[in-house]
């Protein structure tokens, strides 16, 4: 599960305070992981960042551990250090100390509805973030509305999860790149860089991290060399560590398969990502135990 702050959301105020580094990190530092994974996920996942499984060749210890301590007293200093010190009369952080100045507000948007253990969770972040002094709420939206919201580059922020860790690479590293248009980070600045007429096409200040990305991915798919391109998704793996475009919570979540008794050769596999999905990986055949029982099955 990860928090998805858009960089390149239509609120200039809003975009600027997502687009600061102290700010994202500060984010993460105010999530309590290993309460959050004890209260909503039974203890079962992992508190960790977006990063390739601990089980995938690209496993980068790096990015899955950076930020997560706990340390709401770390957040408030990044926070006022990014220049968030004002707060309103509630105690909520404001965009300037102008008296007249707006309280930051923003919007986590979710497909998890009351009662479930992800709506929950978002709940408590959407409790952390306050304790800081960020004001905002977790809002359910259907799969369609949700949709329709990122696709016009109308969503402050969601909460969702995030897959394709497996391998990234034969998964075209789509989350890694920001071009996954439903975790939009950066969505509307990669509608930029492939086509400047885009409607919702926002231009990425020259400094900002998503022109590496984008240049290492490209100089990824322009050589056959596997040492190579490995090298070169390292190389995005750490401009993720240091800029953190997405705030990792909990993962490796287990998803249990109910297997009917006496099917054998059923592998244990993450739902992750394409290289499951195309049978890349565990191109396995299943058989009966007792075949001539099952005949009619």
């Amino acid at each position: 599960m990860v928090v998805v702050l858009n960089q390149a959301c239509k609120n200039e105020k809003l975009r600027k305070f997502f687009m600061s580094r102290d700010v994202r990190i500060a984010i993460s530092h105010a999530i309590n992981r290993e309460g959050i994974n004890e209260l909503n996920y039974l203890g079962l996942g992992t508190p960790r960042q977006y990063s390739p499984l601990s089980m995938s060749p690209q496993y980068y210890e790096k990015l899955t551990n950076a930020y997560l301590t706990y340390y709401p007293v770390k957040a408030n200093e990044l926070l006022d250090k990014a220049g968030y010190g004002a707060k309103d009369a509630d105690g909520f952080r404001k965009y300037s100390d102008a008296e007249d100045e707006e309280t930051i507000f923003f919007v986590l948007e979710g497909t998890y509805g009351s009662g479930t253990s992800d709506e929950d969770a978002g709940q408590q972040v959407v409790k952390m973030l306050k304790a800081v002094g960020i004001k905002c709420e977790y809002k359910f939206v259907e799969q369609t509305l949700y949709n329709t919201h990122y696709t016009s580059n109308d969503m402050d922020a969601a909460w969702t999860f995030a897959d394709r860790t497996v391998v990234p690479l034969a998964a075209e590293g789509l989350i890694f790149r920001g071009v996954a248009s439903d975790r939009p980070f950066v969505d509307a600045y990669n509608k930029f860089l492939s086509d400047p007429d885009n409607p919702i096409a926002i231009e990425p200040p020259a400094d900002h991290y998503v022109r590496k990305l984008d240049s290492l991915w490209t100089q990824i798919i322009e050589t056959g060399d596997t040492d190579k391109q490995n090298d070169l998704f390292r190389q995005m793996l750490d401009v993720w560590a240091e800029e953190l475009p997405m705030i990792g919570v909990v993962g490796e979540l287990p998803a249990l398969t109910v297997v009917k008794n006496g099917l054998k050769n059923f592998a244990s596999s993450p739902n992750d990502d394409t290289t499951c999905d195309e049978y890349v990986r565990n191109p396995e055949t299943l058989f009966w135990e007792n075949p001539a029982e099952h005949m009619g099955d």
